[in-house]
């Protein structure tokens, strides 16, 4: 979903305080993970906090071609975990625009507010001249290198269950930050501390629930 459209005023480095807040949100759903052994949601829902763009920070865009105006997936999109759903698990392919200047690379995670420890896509090593990402069985790119999940390492988790939405984060990076297939959420904040230029969110869900 598009952040508020920058507008041209006092150049201040935002990267700091936009890289703080992200890392707030990225610590609390890592640790939420490492005390979470099944898929069930916990009973008191938890929210995550985006960061905003700032005045005069480049308005980073994410979007995709696959979701419908509610942003529901098509049905090869719903995932597969456990006894909960037995999807394709197909992951959707992503278009972005407006990454800032002095971009290196790009991360790309997928959470959810009711159950924060349930991390369904880490995404790092995604190239700075890359601004697609083609949809791919089971999330296993061809770009970038695909971290752990709910579902372990080096595994996507599409939509699951009904009436839960699902948030995309890409990060625009000042630095190259490739992690590996047991990269996880608390690993990649470590990895992306102080190097956050922008970040652009895309809210998707299960289909027709």
């Amino acid at each position: 979903m598009p952040r508020t459209s920058p507008r041209r005023a006092l150049v201040v480095d935002v990267r700091p305080a936009v890289a703080g807040v992200v890392l707030l949100a990225l610590a609390a759903c890592g640790a939420a993970a490492r005390g979470s052994g099944d898929v069930a949601p916990p009973s008191t829902p938890t929210a995550t906090v985006a960061p905003t763009p700032e005045p005069g920070a480049s308005a980073l865009v994410l979007t995709s071609p696959d979701v419908d105006a509610r942003g529901a997936v098509p049905d090869w999109g719903v995932g597969a975990v456990g006894t909960y759903c037995s999807g394709p698990n197909r992951s959707p392919s992503l278009d972005w625009a407006g990454g800032p200047a002095g971009t290196r690379s790009y991360a790309l995670t997928m959470t959810n507010t009711v159950a924060p420890s349930h991390v369904s896509w880490v995404v790092t090593g995604i190239p700075a001249d890359a601004a697609h990402l083609d949809q791919a069985e089971g999330g296993h790119l061809t770009t970038g290198v695909v971290g752990t999940s709910l579902a372990g390492a080096g595994q996507y988790v599409g939509p699951c269950r009904g009436g839960v939405d699902y948030t995309l984060t890409l990060y625009a990076l000042d630095t190259p930050v490739a992690g590996t297939a047991r990269t996880d959420l608390d690993e990649l904040g470590a990895l992306v501390e102080g190097h956050v230029l922008a970040t652009a969110t895309l809210v998707i869900r299960r289909p027709g629930r």
